[in-house]
């Protein structure tokens, strides 16, 4: 029995129910089906701070938040993600969002603060160590974004993202 027919005789039984609308809410995102995602979560985070201002569980609201932000609704996609957040298991990974949208907007401070909390929180998050490296590179910052690409490359010697950004900062850029 597959787990998208299992939730949903959960919600035929509990339509309410914030575990199984948030899982399909994630099973219809994963299908680019964002109409019905959203739904899903929406009714899930509706349940969930009926008493409360902050869901102890915040995947509904993580996931929300990057449909938000794949549809360029900006706005409410960083209200929704700063939702995220303040649940440990989703800190660094909205943080990351976060701070790909405040580098889209230009904010680069913000971006560095989002980016700096979710390092904080994920020591190991890649992909913000290498978006922290373009920044401080694109900044002139070279000493800063070094130390963020030798750090990728501590943990990942073959990442192709720090590599290339280092290829940039030393002027060996061979791609370009």
């Amino acid at each position: 029995c597959s787990s998208d027919l299992y939730f949903m005789e959960v919600l035929r039984r509990d339509p309410g129910d914030t575990r199984a609308n948030t899982q399909m809410g994630v099973w219809y995102r994963l299908r680019g089906d964002n109409e019905k995602a959203k739904q899903y979560l929406r009714t899930a985070i509706k349940r969930q701070t009926k008493d409360y201002t902050r869901p102890k569980d915040c995947e509904a609201m993580y996931n929300l938040g990057l449909i938000l932000k794949a549809e360029g609704q900006f706005e409410p996609a960083m209200d929704t993600l700063y939702r995220a957040v303040w649940n440990y298991e989703y800190n660094s990974a909205a943080n990351y969002q976060l701070a790909q949208l405040y580098a889209t907007a230009g904010d680069y401070t913000m971006a560095i603060e989002r980016l700096n909390e979710a390092i904080d929180f994920n020591a190991r998050n890649i992909n913000a160590l290498n978006l922290k490296a373009s920044i401080h590179r694109q900044n002139g910052e070279k000493e800063e974004a070094l130390k963020c690409i030798n750090r990728i490359l501590e943990l990942n010697p073959v990442n192709e993202y720090a590599t290339y950004e280092k290829e940039i900062l030393s002027g060996d850029d061979y791609f370009g």
